[in-house]
């Protein structure tokens, strides 16, 4: 599925992509709103970048399902570019 999204350029192509293959997880789905980047602070006030998106798909049964979904970081560039539908 990951190697699917780099095809269609979903996802670029980023070195600690490869390096944390091992521990992704695969949402299939569509993507529902905006995705929201944001800085935030932590509490010894350095600054960090992170993604909020939300992604919806039908379980085994037909049910809609919704996966509320962060990313941080330089993850964060990869759903920035996530348009809603897709």
């Amino acid at each position: 599925m990951i190697d699917d999204l780099m095809d269609q350029g979903q996802i670029k192509n980023l070195p600690y992509v490869q390096e944390e293959k091992d521990i992704l997880i695969n949402i299939v789905g569509n993507i529902v709103g905006e995705v929201d980047v944001a800085l935030r602070k932590k509490r010894n006030g350095e600054v960090f970048k992170v993604a909020n998106f939300s992604v919806v798909f039908k379980d085994n049964e037909g049910n809609k399902m919704c996966h509320h979904c962060s990313a941080y970081g330089e993850k964060s560039d990869i759903p920035k570019d996530f348009k809603q539908g897709a």
